[in-house]
């Protein structure tokens, strides 16, 4: 016999706050008067985070047989979270700048009881690996021209490959307070996705 599902939300008065205890540490250095190193590292851990939990099913035969599936928040996920970035800014020339990074984020997330959370999953919703290298340089006192590359690691849970992106910008600067920019983005790829809708 099939009984169509119902998915109804229910309040919990006992969901609380969120902790996060974090540690950060970085550090620049000059290390010429054209080139300038950056590196940064954190370590996150999380208590008493956001889940989604089921709970029991309850069968009803009136007006017609249906199940009702009942779901609430509660602070049923820990975990932790760690990674970095490193940068670059180098100026070759009095009007050329070069840019680069690399950053790395990992998240593992885990259910506080027997049973598992579908939240747990958020934390393949971003991305692990970026990398961007970024060139501006200037064409006269007033205007700009950039040229950037940048790759994005996969979306694993949310089905996204990962992608690299060529993107460029043209801007005239007519005074101190106003820019009238030209913005190409994708430029080598027409589509790709990015987010999930």
């Amino acid at each position: 016999m099939h009984f169509p599902l119902i998915f109804k939300a229910v309040g919990n008065p006992e969901f609380g706050s969120e902790d996060l205890l974090a540690y950060e540490m970085g550090y620049r250095v000059k290390a010429h008067d054209r080139l300038t190193l950056d590196c940064s590292a954190f370590y996150n851990v999380y208590d008493n985070l956001w889940g989604a939990a089921v709970l029991p099913g309850e069968l009803r035969l009136t007006p017609q047989p249906h199940l009702i599936i009942p779901g609430t928040n509660e602070n049923i996920l820990y975990g932790e979270s760690y990674g970095g970035e490193v940068s670059a800014v180098w100026q070759p020339l009095d009007s050329w700048r070069l840019r680069s990074g690399y950053s790395l984020l990992k998240l593992n997330l885990h259910t506080r009881g027997p049973i598992r959370s579908v939240t747990e999953d958020n934390e393949q919703f971003d991305s692990q690996q970026q990398v961007f290298v970024w060139s501006d340089m200037d064409l006269g006192r007033q205007v700009e021209w950039g040229l950037g590359f940048r790759y994005v690691d996969d979306r694993r849970n949310l089905g996204i490959s990962d992608y690299t992106a060529l993107e460029s910008r043209l801007a005239w600067k007519p005074s101190a307070n106003c820019e009238i920019a030209l913005i190409g983005r994708n430029i080598l790829d027409p589509r790709h996705r990015e987010a999930a809708r």
